[in-house]
C-alpha cells in the first residue's frame, strides 16, 4: 500500500500540468519555429511536419514519466533499516 501512496505523491506535479507540461509545450513550439526559420535560409525547401515535433514531445514526456515511476518504485521498495543505518 505504501508503494501506491509514493507513486501518487510523485505524480501529483505531473498530473497538474504545471512546469513540466508548460516547458514541453514551449520547447516544442520554439523548436518548430526556430527550425523553420533556419531551414528558410536554404535554396531547397523541405516541409517540416509538425507531428514530428508533437511525437518527440510525447516521447520526452513518456521518458520523464518512466524515470519518475522507476525512481519512486525503487525508493518505495527500499529497506528503511538500511537507510537508517547509513545516517
Amino acid at each position: 500500500r505504501s508503494c501506491f501512496i509514493s507513486l501518487s505523491i510523485s505524480f501529483s506535479p505531473l498530473t497538474s500540468n504545471s512546469a513540466l507540461g508548460v516547458s514541453i509545450l514551449i520547447g516544442t513550439i520554439v523548436s518548430y519555429f526556430v527550425g523553420k526559420a533556419w531551414l528558410d535560409q536554404f535554396a531547397e525547401q523541405i516541409y517540416m511536419n509538425p507531428l514530428l515535433f508533437v511525437g518527440t514531445a510525447l516521447f520526452v514526456l513518456l521518458l520523464i514519466v518512466v524515470c519518475v515511476v522507476l525512481k519512486a518504485w525503487h525508493i518505495a521498495n527500499e529497506n528503511p533499516v538500511k537507510s537508517i543505518k547509513s545516517e
